[in-house]
């Protein structure tokens, strides 16, 4: 596929592609679209099994417990007595920069 100054690879064997979105996304890019169009071949056909409803069915087929109340949640003493603290932060020696600064080359 050419798309504008750089030529892309489409293997529908590998669903692969140059542009490496569609091995990512497991859907196909807009250069595999073109080429399925092209071949006039379905689309969907080169999707992922994880994108059909069939399998998001089955994922959530199980059973999902829920979190019962704060107040009923059993934590262990160790834990319990634990403090959170926020993570350590160096303060900035030096005032903060209000006024811009110019690069190299640039009018004021």
């Amino acid at each position: 596929m050419f798309d504008g100054d750089k030529n892309n690879v489409v293997d529908f064997q590998a669903r692969t592609c140059s542009c490496r979105q569609f091995q990512l996304d497991q859907l196909p890019c807009a250069h595999a679209m073109i080429a399925i169009q092209h071949m006039r071949g379905d689309v969907y056909d080169f999707c992922s099994d994880y994108y059909l409803s069939e399998c998001w069915k089955a994922t959530y087929a199980g059973v999902v417990y829920h979190l019962p109340h704060q107040a009923d949640w059993v934590v262990p003493i160790e834990i319990g007595e634990n403090k959170l603290l926020p993570p350590d932060m160096k303060s900035v020696i030096g005032r903060c920069r209000k006024q811009w600064i110019p690069y190299v080359g640039e009018t004021v």
